[in-house]
């Protein structure tokens, strides 16, 4: 070996053993993030982040006295020293066991696992609401370089039981895609308020890791099945569902921020669209990119001299102070230079090279890189009047051991003793710009003998189930319980993986469990399920989705295999067309423009992606009756009732499993579902629930007409799926509003079919699944058009010309007395419910002003009462007086109750006022009040997008007095007669 190598080598570990190896704890392992105590904290507790970023010096050195010098004793030290921290990490987070247990099934904040420990002990140092621990990134990056450093050559795993361990850390990150954290920079949102938001520096670390451990032997070269490590596919292709919503945003809060460097580039590449890693790396320089470092986002105060050390968070408007002013970090030059290193980039090796030689910081003849460099106080105005153009000066953690570690790596590099392959034996690198051509695999399966000879006469061949045997045809749902058992460990007290349902991107492999060949049907074939899979039209569109959605995201070894189950109910006369259409374009091989495979399933099977999970704990797989289609929703089957389904469905409770799903499919597009009527800040659903959380939401917030409920959950289902196979519908859309989207399906029934709202709602329930699929897919597409149509038709006719100008208020005795409450007021006016004889004569006449009234769901036909009843009563009537209090008292809410008594009493006096008005529609009192709501709303909130803060607007309106709400009611009423409705 030359003496130069020789000299390289040894001023690495040189300088590695005094800045990492020394501060090396002999016990623990763990390394200290500095040894600095200041206002800004105690740097010596080992956080998890920075001591997995810390060893990689020591990780790369080792790779290279493994190249030259295999026999030296420093091969031995340094590899060990790697396997040390590494393991004395993995006791620390095992000794929190329970919280992994308790958060994959909770995604609490409070269950998070610990963030740091200290040094010495490996316990926590913080209680648990003392820190904001839950940073998924961090639990990411431990286990992305697990996998690397195993794969590198060192043994790290130990027993079963750290495997255990380690696949529950999978459960743990397996849902980062849609769970709010801490992030990298441990306080939440920009604001410091503690607030945990969805961070893409999370999102991406979590999606890297989970690529990189699945189907990840943890024992290395050992031959072992029990130390495979399984990944829920569904979990990868969300995760990159949520980077592409969100990038190149870092959250909600921070347009971007250099955290995500680590995942465009080196250690994650988590992101294979190439122009979205550019313009992400592009917003980062543009933005944040100084003369000593990066900034971490815009606005940051931390350590700057303007920020208060004493306060954890900021006040809102202080933010402004830190513009221009914000700390920089060597940190990120040293992620820029190694990516451009890892790229082979000559330009900015040499550029990022250069910037950080400037920034090294000597002690004791070591070049040292401080945490970060700040504006001294006094030149703090200079430097807001001119950026970049004053000095900064370090501050005193010197060095931040990670920067150190992630240059000396780049150093190694430089020196041509460490290749860019040695740190990456994963080839995470070659995921950027990677695309895998896949063509789903089709299988037509018949449920029995009789579809089989019905399908031959038609044309189709096909296999029954018994006929593939030994191979297992299994439902969805079947799957979800072997995931179960992935992780069980009763020693830890951890379980497996929480029950789901699985998607088609997970169910479409051969699965070998304990030896058994199985393959599962998509999950829209489960007969527990939903009666939307009795609709056959219906499940087609399904399915054309699910091969469109394969072959744009498959992204495992082999091809998707997904069969297509015929049932006897599907070649029904009112069902066969769509089936046959179907059958036939898949016979051709080319399915709405996606390219597919046909054949026997033996056959298909050879190419076919293959999942094995050899330890089921005992647990065994039980055939699946499949004659039990026949006894499930007999009526949907052979009438399709669709009215009577859903009403049954609703009285007996009845709830598609992929409820939670459909959730999740619009929360990581990020996107809030807003269910029921929406006037509770209770009812914006912005993180995963479980079905029963959501259909107790349901239960809570939505109204009382027929099988509402039931259709809600329908329309739930159809956005989950359409934001999932066309996104662009929801383009501008923040909040989905299933209530209103009803709405707008019942408003384009009634203009089409020139009924009245309550007959088209009528009408609505009594469609298919699929017809209301597609009602609600033409709404999305022409949203614009149709939200302005239902206004149109809100809109009222008077027969004279109208001159309305103020109307006086005239003050009640009531509201004489001092009211602090008006909200408080009304829930106990509402339940009360004192009104006078004259109240009810004043409605008598005001129904001989308009085609009649409708007192509470306007979608309810029993809430009408007609002016005809003027021919048949008299103002005084008792029999008029109960009929409209029945109709009063419908209405659940009793603060709702109380605003439309105020309503009818601002009407009456209108058209006492105005006598010369006459109404030609029936007057709404739910969309007067709802103009009334909008109008306050914008009126006083204008710098907020009314859409957006609905639930706000009605808090809002039950806080103004019975005056304010008058000239609102008026102003509503105004709006909507065509005459004077210029918007």
């Amino acid at each position: 070996m030359n003496s130069h190598l020789n000299k390289i080598l040894d001023k690495h570990f040189e300088n590695i053993e005094k800045i990492v190896l020394s501060r090396q704890n002999p016990i623990t392992g763990l390394l200290p993030a500095s040894t600095a105590i200041n206002a800004h904290g105690d740097y010596t507790d080992a956080w998890v982040r920075d001591n997995v970023y810390s060893i990689l010096c020591v990780w790369g050195l080792s790779l290279s006295y493994k190249k030259y010098k295999p026999n030296n004793h420093r091969t031995y030290l340094l590899s060990q020293s790697v396997v040390k921290l590494m393991r004395g990490l993995l006791t620390s987070m095992m000794k929190q066991s329970s919280k992994v247990e308790a958060f994959k099934n909770s995604l609490n904040l409070k269950d998070a696992l610990h963030a740091k420990y200290s040094t010495t002990t490996g316990d926590t140092v913080v209680a648990d609401d003392e820190w904001g621990h839950l940073q998924l990134d961090a639990t990411s990056l431990y286990l992305l370089m697990l996998a690397q450093m195993i794969a590198s050559g060192l043994k790290i795993i130990y027993t079963i039981d750290e495997v255990n361990f380690i696949q529950n850390l999978v459960h743990y990150i397996s849902r980062t895609y849609c769970t709010a954290d801490f992030g990298i920079w441990e306080r939440g949102n920009k604001i410091n308020h503690g607030d945990a938001e969805i961070n893409c520096s999370s999102v991406g670390m979590a999606k890297a890791a989970l690529e990189a451990l699945s189907n990840f032997n943890l024992f290395g070269n050992v031959t072992s099945k029990e130390s495979m490590i399984h990944v829920i596919p569904s979990d990868i292709a969300r995760s990159r569902s949520t980077l592409k919503a969100l990038l190149p945003r870092e959250s909600n809060s921070k347009e971007t921020d250099a955290a995500l460097l680590s995942i465009v580039g080196y250690p994650a590449y988590a992101i294979e669209d190439e122009k979205l890693v550019e313009l992400t790396k592009e917003k980062i320089v543009k933005k944040l990119e100084g003369n000593y470092g990066c900034k971490r986002f815009l606005l940051d105060g931390h350590q700057s001299c303007l920020e208060d050390s004493s306060r954890l968070h900021y006040e809102a408007t202080e933010l402004k102070e830190f513009k221009n002013i914000e700390s920089e970090w060597p940190l990120f030059f040293t992620y820029l230079l190694l990516d451009a290193l890892m790229r082979k980039d000559s330009f900015d090796i040499e550029y990022y090279k250069d910037k950080l030689q400037n920034l090294f910081v000597e002690q004791d003849g070591q070049k040292l890189l401080p945490e970060l460099y700040y504006v001294p106080k006094e030149l703090i105005e200079l430097e807001k009047q001119n950026p970049q153009s004053q000095k900064r000066v370090p501050n005193e953690n010197i060095p931040l051991v990670w920067a150190q570690s992630l240059y000396i790596l780049s150093d190694m590099i430089t020196d041509e003793i460490l290749n860019v392959s040695d740190i990456d034996p994963l080839n995470r690198r070659k995921r950027v710009g990677f695309t895998r051509i896949s063509y789903p695999m089709v299988a037509f399966l018949s449920q029995n003998k009789e579809v089989q000879q019905k399908l031959l006469n038609l044309g189709f061949d096909s296999e029954t189930i018994d006929e593939v045997k030994p191979v297992k045809i299994l439902h969805a749902f079947q799957l979800s319980e072997v995931h179960s058992l992935l992780g069980i460990n009763e020693k830890l007290g951890l379980t497996g993986r929480p029950k789901w349902m699985p998607r088609s991107i997970t169910t479409a492999r051969l699965h070998v469990l304990a030896g058994k060949r199985i393959v599962f049907l998509p999950h829209y074939f489960n007969p527990r399920g939903f009666y939307l899979s009795y609709d056959s039209n219906l499940l087609v569109q399904q399915f054309k989705s699910t091969l469109k959605y394969l072959s744009e995201n498959w992204d495992s070894a082999g091809q998707p295999i997904v069969p297509f189950l015929i049932r006897s109910d599907m070649l029904d006369c009112c069902q066969q067309e769509e089936v046959l259409k179907l059958l036939n374009e898949l016979q051709s091989g080319v399915c709405d423009d996606v390219e597919i495979k046909i054949g026997k399933l033996e056959q298909l099977l050879t190419t076919a992606s293959i999942e094995r999970i050899d330890n089921l704990h005992g647990y065994e797989l039980k055939d699946f009756e499949f004659s039990s289609f026949e006894s499930e929703y007999m009526l949907a089957k052979s009438q399709h009732n669709w009215k009577e389904v859903r009403i049954s469905c609703e009285e007996k409770g009845v709830y598609d499993q992929r409820l939670e799903d459909a959730l999740l499919e619009i929360i990581i597009r990020q996107r809030v579902l807003a269910v029921g009527r929406s006037y509770s800040i209770d009812a914006i659903l912005q993180k995963p629930l479980d079905n029963f959380q959501i259909l107790e939401k349901l239960k809570q917030f939505s109204g009382n007409n027929t099988a509402e409920n039931v259709l809600i959950q329908e329309i739930i289902l159809h956005l989950g799926h359409l934001i999932r196979s066309e996104p662009k519908l929801f383009e501008d859309m923040i909040t989905l509003r299933p209530w209103y989207f009803v709405q707008l399906i019942v408003s384009r029934i009634s203009k089409d079919e020139f009924i009245s709202m309550a007959k088209a709602y009528e009408f609505l329930i009594k469609l298919s699944p699929h017809e209301i699929y597609e009602y609600l897919r033409q709404v999305l597409k022409a949203y614009r058009v149709e939200a302005k149509q239902m206004i149109d038709m809100e809109n009222l006719h008077s027969s004279n010309e109208l001159n309305i100008g103020f109307i006086e208020y005239c003050q009640s005795d009531t509201e004489c007395i001092r009211v602090d409450d008006w909200e408080k007021y009304r829930k106990e006016s509402g339940m009360l419910f004192r009104l006078s004889r004259d109240f009810y004569k004043g409605i008598w006449y005001l129904l001989q002003k308009c085609k009649g009234l409708v007192i509470g769901d306007k979608y309810n036909i029993e809430n009408s009462i007609s002016s005809d009843v003027t021919l048949e009563s008299t103002a005084g009537e008792r029999n008029f007086d109960l009929k409209i209090d029945s109709l009063l008292q419908k209405i659940e809410a009793p603060e709702y109750r109380q605003l439309n008594v105020e309503l009818l009493e601002s009407l009456i006096k209108l058209f006492e006022n105005n006598p010369e008005i006459k109404i030609e529609e029936e007057l709404l009192l739910d969309v007067l009040i709802g103009h009334a709501v909008r109008i306050a709303w914008i009126e006083n909130h204008w710098e907020e997008n009314y859409q957006e803060f609905k639930t706000q607007a009605w808090e809002y309106m039950y806080k103004l007095s019975p005056q304010q709400t008058h000239e609102y009611f008026i102003k509503a009423f105004k709006y909507l007669l065509t005459t004077n409705n210029s918007q």
